[in-house]
Formats: structure tokens, C-alpha cells, sequence
């Protein structure tokens, strides 16, 4: 059964350039992973895209994999936590994680590494969600 991840927007963005994030998404993308997230994660990933000037084409790609719901849990959480004081948007990926029963939230975000884990969710850098991964996908 594949895990249910949050993905920080710093490790959707920087999966563009490769390393553990590109991996991350590339478990998303073969559905050994479920990518679980909200309609707030989704508009910042969309946005940051568009910031960054990405292409049209990868901009279009990862658009598709959303419309097509591909291998994706999307939810509107109804409870907002307001538990990162310094970086209050950060805490949508504890409210999506929370209201979808999470396995994991994968963050570069210091705010939220710093949390270790939130209600029972493990929050890893994407390097610790590889070796993690690695571990349980062997049983």
C-alpha cells in the first residue's frame, strides 16, 4: 500500500533540478507514493512556478498529473493549525497532513523539520524520506 505524503513546496520546486527531491516525485509520479494535498499547496506550487519562470512544457506536465488526479489524495481541510509562529503559511502542510491521516510531511523547511513530527506524522527531509522509503519498501 503506498504511503500518504505532504510535500513541501521547497522540495516540489527544487525536484525541477534533481537530487532527493526529483526522486520523491519520481515515487509520486510511478505510484509508489500517493501525494496528498490541498487546494492551498497546490495554488503555491503553481505559484512558485510561475515566479520562477519554469517552462510552459514542465509547467503543463505536473498540470496534466493534477487534472488527472495521478495518484493524488486532494483535501480541503476544515481545521487550521497555527502552531509555525514565525512562518504562518508553512502551517497548511500540517493542516492537509492532519485531515488526510498523513504518513509523512517531506520539508527542506527548517520551521518544519524543526517539529520532528506533528499528531503522529513524521516530518523528514527528502534525504531521510529516501533512506525511509528504502527501508519499508523491503519489508
Amino acid at each position: 500500500m503506498p504511503l500518504n505524503v505532504v510535500v513541501d513546496t521547497n522540495v516540489f520546486i527544487s525536484s525541477f533540478w534533481g537530487g532527493k527531491p526529483r526522486e520523491i516525485i519520481d515515487l509520486w509520479s510511478s505510484g509508489e507514493i500517493i501525494l496528498c494535498l490541498s487546494d492551498d499547496i497546490l495554488k503555491e506550487y503553481l505559484e512558485v512556478m510561475i515566479r520562477l519562470k519554469l517552462s510552459a512544457g514542465k509547467i503543463d506536465k505536473f498540470i496534466s498529473l493534477f487534472r488527472e488526479k495521478h495518484f493524488i489524495e486532494a483535501i480541503n481541510p476544515t481545521h487550521h493549525f497555527e502552531i509555525i509562529k514565525d512562518d504562518p503559511d508553512d502551517n497548511m502542510f500540517l493542516d492537509c497532513a492532519v485531515a488526510i491521516e498523513a504518513d509523512f510531511i517531506i520539508s527542506g523547511d527548517k520551521h518544519l523539520l524543526n517539529l520532528k513530527s506533528f499528531k503522529d506524522i513524521k516530518i523528514v527531509s527528502p534525504a531521510d524520506f529516501v533512506v525511509l522509503y528504502a527501508q519499508i519498501s523491503r519489508g
